[in-house]
């Protein structure tokens, strides 16, 4: 409608412009020449909007940047560019979450935190190819509600929501086995885990990670078995 009527606007300017070249009376040439330009001046202003509005404003575009570099902000305080799993502060943020939600409910939950010495001896490139590779064939065994998170480098963090520790240290278990299928610079990677869970041995997240720290290091320190469930530790009754 608007391009009609623009075009009839610029027929009636020109057909008024017409008359104003082929009048003799001065008068009648400049009536028409106003005319012509009352009649072309709404189709201008039309035109104009058009553009306008096709045009992305000024304004939009600083909005536009800042909802990206939110993105990218966000891409890297949840989640790790370089392993693409979960950070340590998404871990922090899931387990209070998950540990309010269990003391709402009465059910349990579990932590485990997996180490490989191995690969602190190796590039730092090559450690991080093998973590990714680790934490993408875990989350692939695991639960769409679990969580693989990259606590450290060389050091994994897993949360079990809803699991008890006789049922979490079996699924522990299957993933140590296939995290020892890994290779970092074509060598299998030796891995130890310790296994904490609320509320036996923790009911906030910063509890229960250094109850699995202390699972692990127990293990580390003379048990026969790779998995190690915290042991001589309960929170007071």
């Amino acid at each position: 409608m608007a391009r009609i009527f623009m075009f009839a606007s610029w027929a009636a300017a020109a057909s008024l412009a017409g008359i104003a070249v082929v009048s003799t009376d001065i008068k009648w040439r400049v009536a028409a020449v106003i005319l012509a330009g009352l009649v072309v001046l709404p189709s201008l202003l039309i035109a104009f909007r058009s553009i306008a509005a096709r045009e992305p404003s000024q304004e939009t575009q600083p909005i536009r940047q800042t909802e990206a570099s939110s993105n990218e902000q966000q891409t890297g305080v949840y989640m790790d560019p370089l392993t693409g799993l979960a950070t340590r502060h998404y871990l922090t943020m899931f387990l209070n979450r998950e540990i309010s939600r269990c003391k709402r409910s009465g059910a349990e939950l579990s932590l485990a935190i997996f180490d490989f010495p191995d690969l602190s001896k190796v590039e730092e490139q090559s450690a991080l190819t093998a973590m990714a590779d680790v934490g993408a064939k875990m989350k692939s065994m695991l639960r769409d509600y679990d969580l693989v998170a990259l606590f450290s480098l060389g050091r994994l963090a897993i949360v079990l929501p809803e699991t008890n520790v006789s049922k979490s240290l079996e699924i522990v278990e299957r993933l140590h086995q296939l995290a020892t299928g890994v290779c970092a610079d074509d060598k299998p990677l030796t891995a130890t885990a310790g296994l904490a869970s609320f509320p036996t041995h923790g009911d906030t997240s910063e509890w229960l990670i250094t109850s699995a720290h202390r699972a692990l290091n127990q293990c580390r320190a003379g048990s026969s078995k790779d998995v190690h469930v915290l042991e001589n530790y309960q929170l007071a009754g």
